[in-house]
């Protein structure tokens, strides 16, 4: 099974002109392989979405829940949301920039970009400056520790897989 996007371009496609904003807001260019996945998809869920990774020597497993989107739509959560009607989270529509704002409020010399989330809450970012710069990292907000994923976005990608069956919310893709 092939990676697939669902929901890309949610919050409408990505230009190279807005992209270009953010960077300038990150004092500097995001890798190309991450550029190249904003420009085509701004956001979404992947239908492989499975990843691994070892803490204390033990693995451990995730979910690549939602990729966020650079978009300036308004962003308001509401309180009476049915998680069994069906509809995606609306947390999903919280743009990039925002996410990334609160992280930074939290972690100010991180160097990660939040780019998307688990559904425990957990984000996954890429390194855009400093020692984490170009990989890809797990961010546990219970711990505040951050663990290293994949060398680039390409690499994280690449290592997303199929989620066995199970009990899992409907908005993740399970096929």
């Amino acid at each position: 099974m092939a990676l697939e996007i669902r929901d890309a371009n949610r919050y409408g496609p990505l230009t190279e002109e807005r992209l270009q904003k953010l960077e300038a807001k990150l004092k500097g260019r995001l890798p190309d392989d991450y550029r190249v996945f904003l420009l085509r998809h701004n956001g979404g869920r992947p239908t492989l979405s499975r990843f691994t990774f070892t803490v204390d020597g033990e693995e451990q497993e995730s979910v690549m829940e939602w990729f966020f989107a650079v978009h300036d739509q308004p962003y308001e959560e509401p309180d009476d949301w049915d998680q069994d009607s069906g509809e995606l989270p609306p947390y999903f529509g919280q743009p990039l920039e925002e996410v990334w704002a609160d992280f930074r409020s939290e972690k100010p010399k991180s160097g990660v970009l939040p780019i998307g989330r688990d559904p425990g809450g957990n984000l996954v970012g890429l390194g855009y400056t400093g020692k984490r710069a170009g990989a890809v990292w797990w961010y546990d907000h219970e711990t505040e520790s951050f663990v290293r994923l994949a060398g680039s976005f390409s690499e994280f990608l690449s290592g997303l897989s199929k989620l066995p069956p199970g009990d899992w919310a409907s908005w993740l893709v399970v096929e």
